[in-house]
């Protein structure tokens, strides 16, 4: 496996562990401070957050060692179909009567950002080099 590749293998095994941890404070929170409403709304933001904390680097492991205009084309289809995707929870949540939209709000919150930090954390964390060695 090249380097590139394990650091978005990385990046992809701690976005799924951050959203994990933040699924289970998230519902546990709810459950603690409000009810199983607010359980039900932190789960359905830790559910988005997730999907679409773990698309980065799935489109990313999926477009490398591709050519650079196939690998755009990746990871930028999965990152349309992730706005899309976002924005469509929220309007059917909004929708919902009785929602919590709190705990959705705040937990989708929180997993993005996780989702950023440890994408930023596996880059920053590894030396991928820009050009392969010996190459003419």
């Amino acid at each position: 496996m090249s380097e590139e590749r394990a650091v978005y293998r990385r990046a992809l095994v701690g976005v799924a562990v951050a959203m994990g941890v933040i699924a289970t404070a998230g519902i546990g929170a709810g459950l603690i401070v409000g009810s199983t409403g607010a359980a039900v709304g932190a789960g359905v933001g830790a559910a988005a957050a997730a999907i679409a904390g773990i698309a980065t680097p799935a489109s990313m492991l999926l477009g490398a060692e591709r050519p650079a205009a196939t690998f755009g084309a990746v990871v930028t289809g999965i990152w349309l179909g992730k706005m899309v995707f976002l924005v469509a929870v929220v309007a059917v949540v909004s929708r919902i009567e009785g929602f919590h939209r709190g705990p959705f709000a705040w937990t989708m919150l929180a997993g993005i950002i996780a989702s950023l930090a440890v994408d930023l954390w596996a880059v920053l964390s590894r030396r991928v080099p820009y050009v392969t060695p010996d190459s003419k």
